[in-house]
């Protein structure tokens, strides 16, 4: 454990009397909270380190994906490390790899969080009509789902990004993928 001296502690010492006295429950919680405070001070060098993995293209695609998905363990934690700039940076390039499975692992990132979120999808609506361009077929389904559910959330005043997530969808019913074709009608007949 961090921070831990090595010794156990003992029940007769006055701090310890203290959690003694504490339901399971509160100590459960108690225990919640100081795990959430510890990653929140740790967070920051937990994202960087994370970036750093997904950015170095000497790393395998597999060891990329994975770092895609910590970066979304750490966003499940606190969803307002969306809004650093450097995590934003490094989903759109994780975006743009060569690799179909880390392209696939960040949309599924941003997606998850957008369709949980107007003002997200309405900030990261233009990421997911770029994917859905992608070459890779999974991602483009990825992302017409994902826009699809987006167009349900966002707010009316938002017309502009309703009608480009829609416009993005409706271009995809000519892919050559027919899952995808198939999609984007059933998407259109609801």
């Amino acid at each position: 454990r961090p921070g831990s001296t090595g010794r156990e502690l003992d029940p007769s010492q006055p701090q310890c009397r203290d959690l003694v006295a504490l339901s399971e429950e509160e100590l459960s919680l108690l225990m919640k909270v100081m795990i959430h405070e510890e990653f929140l001070s740790a967070a920051p060098v937990m994202l960087a380190w994370v970036v750093e993995i997904l950015e170095c293209k000497q790393q395998s695609p597999s060891t990329r994906s994975k770092a895609v998905k910590a970066l979304g363990d750490i966003v499940a934690v606190d969803k307002r490390l969306l809004d650093a700039p450097s995590l934003l940076t490094a989903i759109e390039h994780a975006l743009q790899d060569d690799s179909i499975s880390v392209r696939e692992a960040a949309l599924v990132l941003v997606g998850k969080h957008m369709v949980q979120d107007p003002a997200l999808a309405v900030r990261l609506v233009h990421v997911v009509i770029r994917a859905s361009e992608d070459a890779g077929s999974s991602v483009r389904k990825s992302a017409i789902k994902i826009l699809r559910d987006c167009c349900l959330i966002m707010p009316e005043e938002r017309s502009d990004k309703i009608i480009e997530s829609y416009k993005a969808i409706l271009n995809r019913s000519g892919d050559s993928e027919e899952s995808i074709k198939s999609f984007v009608l059933k998407t259109f007949r609801s």
